[in-house]
């Protein structure tokens, strides 16, 4: 009775599974191989995690090996101690103009470091190191985090490429603020609370002069910061690279996505920055060909070039061939 009861008893059907589609296992296929790419990838001078002396450290021993001239430790998730720690050690001997370790690539991508990991690195930023490219993607950084790295960052003439994407910025930590004639943003911040510590990153770039290339994809900034962020481009003619890929400052929002006017202006903003740049580089070329160095270019560079047509006439040479005959390089001002 029982076997019979067994057999009578109704099976349930076993839900079909649904067979993985050829694009969903090609895209499986081709991350793997950028992972794999990634981690073979070894660049000349740049050390990795393995790289630093993390335990000699206590008995007085660099943390960072001289031969380094760029450190990656994208995808360790070390935490914020860890990245105070190599803040610390390369701000050893940083002033304005040298430093002890010429560090020029600096990876913090994906470290868990957070705000307080993010204060220590601005920290270092506002020492003026030679780092020219710092990435700091999915870091759990915040729009306080962000406004106070800014605020150091606003001295620093060296740093030209900022990686920020995936992490929570909104339009608070990139609109400008209004500060009111007369009070400074510490008495404005004591008026009013609301007002957020630091600067934004609007603000920060108008004080800047050398950041061109920043990444803020994947983040919360809405149609509002896109547009503050527009008339920096427009003003301050150094950004040549702004990605705002993947921003939505909140769903179903009437100024939640950016509109597409107002990407199309940036777009012809930094294009017609990068056309600037390529004139201000090609008449430096041609300034060096002729034995002039004029840093910032202008009015000083008119006058450099004159004076130079003037001392080429007396030495005899003819106007026509001022151009095709290079000079001896002058010294650099």
């Amino acid at each position: 009775e029982a076997v019979l009861r067994d057999a009578l008893r109704p099976r349930r059907r076993r839900r079909a599974t649904r067979p993985l589609s050829m694009e969903f296992r090609q895209g499986c296929v081709l991350w793997l191989l950028l992972l794999l790419w990634a981690q073979a990838d070894e660049v000349p001078g740049r050390c990795l995690v393995q790289d630093l002396n993390w335990d000699r450290v206590a008995q007085g021993d660099s943390l960072v090996p001289g031969y380094c001239e760029g450190v990656d430790l994208s995808w360790t998730k070390i935490g914020d101690r860890r990245i105070r720690e190599l803040s610390q050690e390369l701000a050893i001997g940083c002033d304005e103009h040298n430093c002890l370790l010429p560090i020029s690539y600096l990876d913090l991508s994906r470290t868990n470091m957070g705000d307080r990991g993010l204060r220590a690195v601005g920290d270092l930023m506002r020492r003026n190191p030679p780092i020219e490219e710092l990435r700091l993607d999915s870091n759990f950084i915040s729009n306080e985090g962000i406004r106070i790295f800014f605020s150091e960052l606003k001295t620093n003439n060296n740093l030209r490429i900022i990686k920020l994407a995936a992490n929570h910025i909104d339009d608070r930590a990139v609109v400008a603020e209004m500060i009111p004639t007369g009070m400074t943003r510490h008495e404005a911040r004591e008026a009013d609370p609301t007002l957020m510590a630091g600067l934004s990153l609007s603000d920060a770039l108008s004080e800047n002069c050398c950041l061109a290339d920043i990444d803020l994809s994947w983040n919360k900034v809405g149609d509002k910061g896109a547009r503050s962020l527009l008339r920096v481009v427009l003003a301050q003619n150094v950004l040549t690279r702004l990605r705002l890929v993947g921003n939505q400052h909140k769903k179903n929002s009437k100024n939640g996505r950016i509109k597409e006017e107002t990407k199309v202006a940036i777009e012809e903003a930094l294009h017609a920055n990068q056309l600037r740049n390529k004139r201000i580089q090609e008449r430096r070329e041609a300034d060096a060909s002729m034995g002039i160095f004029v840093p910032f270019g202008g009015e000083n560079a008119a006058k450099a070039r004159e004076r130079a047509e003037r001392e080429a006439d007396r030495a005899g040479i003819l106007s026509a061939f001022r151009w095709e005959m290079p000079l001896e390089p002058g010294p650099e001002l």
